[in-house]
């Protein structure tokens, strides 16, 4: 009768390091395929199911929104409604209240912060913006320390909104070359001229709208609800 071998620790590390050259060989192998298929463009494309919400949108090279100035002040206002962009509610009889939609108070938050690099850079007082947010009374500050309280609050907002948003889209570089060399000078990316997959916002201005000119009744309030949970498709 054939007696079994024993896995010594010798034998055991032997066969761990096998295994661990297989993988690093197999892993090497894809990874060169890949890279080969990525350098000649042969990488297939996965077909995403369109979502009915989202359309197709191609960032401009050039905006309004760029403008620090009065033309760029004009397409500024142009991104919320006249009060803001807040879903008023009946408080009671005689009060009504705003409730905050997250895109809109993300564009406030940008046009504060807009404010404040006009007011830096001599362009303006910094008091252009179409709709002024009270500070948090925790703050219990006033003038700069709650001008700062908010810019933070803000920063912080935004940085949280697009990685809630998370755009996969995918932007090219843009690259300048020497005409002569052939050699490339300088590099980078601003996302102009890529198409991007974006949110239908129609149905948020119309609810804004709408409650700006009567207010809606107050609902059971659930974490996690929206616009469309709440006032539907339109």
């Amino acid at each position: 009768m054939k007696v079994a071998t024993p896995f010594t620790p010798c034998r055991i590390a032997t066969v761990l390091l096998v295994v661990s050259v297989s993988m690093v060989l197999i892993f090497q192998s894809e990874l060169t395929a890949t890279l080969q298929a990525i350098r000649h463009g042969t990488c297939s494309r996965v077909e995403s199911p369109r979502d009915p919400y989202f359309q197709p949108r191609t960032f401009p090279d050039v905006t309004p929104l760029e403008d620090l100035g009065i033309e760029g002040n004009q397409a500024w206002d142009k991104l919320t409604t006249r009060k803001g962009g807040f879903i008023w509610l009946q408080y009671n009889e005689t009060f009504d209240i705003p409730w905050g939609i997250s895109m809109f108070h993300g564009l406030h938050c940008l046009q504060m912060l807009r404010g404040e690099f006009q007011s830096q850079m001599g362009l303006s007082n910094g008091e252009h913006q179409h709709h002024k947010r009270e500070i948090a009374k925790k703050s219990d500050g006033h003038g700069d320390d709650a001008d700062i309280v908010h810019i933070g609050h803000c920063l912080a907002y935004i940085a949280e909104m697009l990685q809630c948003v998370g755009d996969s889209t995918i932007e090219r570089p843009w690259i300048k070359t020497n005409k002569i060399s052939g050699y490339i000078t300088g590099h980078g990316i601003d996302g102009a001229g890529e198409q991007h997959q974006c949110r239908d916002i129609s149905h948020l201005w119309a609810i804004a709208e709408d409650t700006e000119q009567s207010a809606a009744r107050m609902w059971d309030h659930k974490p996690g609800d929206t616009v469309e949970s709440v006032f539907g498709d339109l």
